[in-house]
């Protein structure tokens, strides 16, 4: 990074001086008098019961004093674009708001909406999913409010200095920030094939915006100047509600309204200053891993003066909660964007989330019917999406249908455990994460309801829907790669019998597709290789069966032979 593409003139005439900070070594510049750059885990959440802002808002309010703020100043207000990036190739959900314009508006191709343009776009993401509930602050769908400013050779609008103006007065004279409590941390930042440096805001522990300056274009490892020179912002919606309110989670501030619920149906007792704790805790520690969130919990029963076990017994209800209120939210908005719940692609981190909310849901020991929860959330954001509400009766069903198929799963469950448990006794194995992975791809087994099933002690990995967010969050070009040139479109999948019956070594089935070495069948008692566990091998008629593999749900078996 060059020190010159941080040399602003607004932070020279306004008196901010650059500083490093003393425990990570990153420079910012400030007002004031800190010697930490201020972001976790330099230095802990300080906001917690004590807001730094004038008032307290609801993300309803925050996001309207964020884009009428931003109208004030020139901008025009656009609608946000789909969950669900139907426009680019190489990713399933829109992850930030420059995604909108991302290839076409950033390669001139198309004109952008407004020039220069205000948005709050609703983004989901899945990297960080085992988390959710955990932190106080992790989120699988959220609301990246932006101004995006698209600069042409001869038509500029403003680049950095403007950029970070309307920041610094969005925070200090529409929110009423002590000036001096805001520091400008220098980074740079790459996606989507474009790169620039960037400014990261950071604020009572916790960054809550960030303002990129793109200006290059990158491809394999190479960087170019941009015709085009675009200012791409984001600002945390739920961190800054979070932050105006002060509450123990950002899950208090912008789930509240269903929190009460949960809490009601669940009985689960309220304790502020435990969850509070926790929250600061999580502002001193990187929270990246399943080790960093044991640690986390640890550190706070030590503060709390608890035994761990007692403080996880406290908490556990309050992490179900929030992962029912999380994943409710962006579910409303998967299926109102056009995901159905299904085995692939988009549709099945809507079925992640469905299952993964009836599980927590059972934890809590709350009965009825996942829809009643994301009728709540239609009913709280459909004022500022009206979308939601048009789209109501078809969400509330679809969610229906998925908690009557994992009632079915649930059904059959137990006895697919019990054979695979057999199947693997006689190999003197036990249920590992390849296992657990496979039984929930292939039959909707949350690892929790093995683990309940199971005759025998199964670990469950803390970061398992990470995992298997990972393994289908593929690009669609991957994708369609895969089923595409390799395999025959209209194939149905095929009916994987092997958790059925793992004894049975001989059946006859039907060819459906040969393909070069490939061959499919209508059904099959194979094993498939589930990313680790070998395959099962053997013999079909006079060739042999080398490998088994899954595309989709299409089960393939490599031959060889004639």
């Amino acid at each position: 990074m060059d020190p010159k593409d941080y040399e602003l003139e607004f932070f020279k005439s306004n008196g901010f001086e650059r500083r490093q900070c003393k425990t990570c070594g990153k420079f910012y510049w400030t007002l004031g008098e800190s010697d930490t750059c201020g972001e976790a885990p330099c230095v802990e959440y300080s906001f917690i019961g004590k807001p730094l802002f004038k008032e307290k808002l609801t993300v309803h309010e925050m996001r309207e004093s964020f884009l009428s703020f931003l109208e004030r100043e020139g901008h025009t207000r656009v609608a946000r674009y789909p969950i669900t990036a139907r426009w680019r190739d190489d990713v399933f959900f829109t992850q930030a708001s420059i995604y909108g314009f991302q290839p076409w508006v950033i390669q001139g191709v198309v004109e952008p909406p407004a020039n220069p343009l205000a948005i709050s776009q609703t983004c989901v993401r899945f990297n960080d999913i085992d988390n959710v509930g955990k932190t106080g602050s992790h989120l699988t769908m959220f609301e990246m409010m932006a101004h995006h400013v698209f600069n042409k050779k001869g038509k500029e609008v403003y680049w950095k200095d403007r950029t970070t103006e309307l920041c610094h007065k969005f925070l200090t004279e529409v929110q009423g920030l002590d000036p001096k409590l805001v520091n400008y941390s220098e980074a740079w930042w790459e996606g989507g094939g474009n790169a620039g440096p960037c400014v990261e805001v950071l604020l009572g522990g916790v960054e809550v915006a960030t303002l990129v300056f793109m200006a290059y274009a990158t491809e394999n490892g190479r960087t170019r100047p941009l015709d085009m020179q675009v200012v791409d912002t984001g600002y945390g919606l739920e961190r800054l509600t979070w932050m105006s309110q002060g509450t123990p989670s950002a899950y208090e501030a912008v789930f509240g309204h269903v929190l009460e619920k949960l809490k009601d149906a669940s009985g689960a007792k309220i304790d502020e200053r435990a969850l509070s704790e926790y929250s600061r805790v999580a502002g001193s520690l990187k929270i990246e891993t399943a080790a960093d969130v044991r640690a986390l919990r640890a550190d706070t029963a030590a503060r709390l003066g608890m035994k761990a076990d007692d403080f996880m017994n406290l908490i556990k209800p309050f992490e179900s909660m929030y992962v029912v209120s999380d994943h409710t939210r962006a579910l409303m908005f998967m299926l109102s964007d056009g995901v159905v719940p299904s085995n692939v692609r988009q549709g099945y981190f809507a079925r992640l989330l469905v299952r993964r909310s009836l599980r927590e849901m059972s934890q809590l020991g709350i009965p009825g019917k996942l829809s009643d929860i994301v009728a709540l959330q239609i009913d709280h954001f459909a004022k500022d999406f009206p979308d939601l509400k048009e789209n109501r009766d078809e969400i509330l069903k679809l969610v229906d249908v998925e908690q009557d198929k994992y009632g079915e799963t649930l059904t059959k469950g137990r006895g697919i455990v019990k054979r695979l448990e057999d199947s693997l006794a006689h190999q003197a194995k036990a249920i590992s994460d390849e296992d657990l992975i496979e039984l929930y791809d292939s039959h909707g087994l949350n690892p929790e309801v093995v683990a309940e099933f199971a005759s025998s002690k199964v670990s469950v990995p803390d970061d398992f829907y990470k995992q298997v967010a990972a393994r289908h969050a593929k690009s669609k070009e991957t994708v369609e790669e895969e089923t595409h040139i390799e395999l025959p479109k209209d194939l149905p999948a095929t009916k994987q019998l092997f958790y059925k019956d793992s004894y049975k070594y001989k059946f006859r089935a039907k060819a459906l597709a040969v393909v070069g070495d490939l061959v499919v069948l209508d059904k099959s008692y194979f094993y498939a290789e589930g990313g680790g566990q070998e395959s099962d091998t053997g013999t079909m008629k006079d060739m042999k069966v080398v490998h088994v593999d899954k595309i989709g749900n299409v089960v393939v078996h490599k031959v060889e032979g004639e």
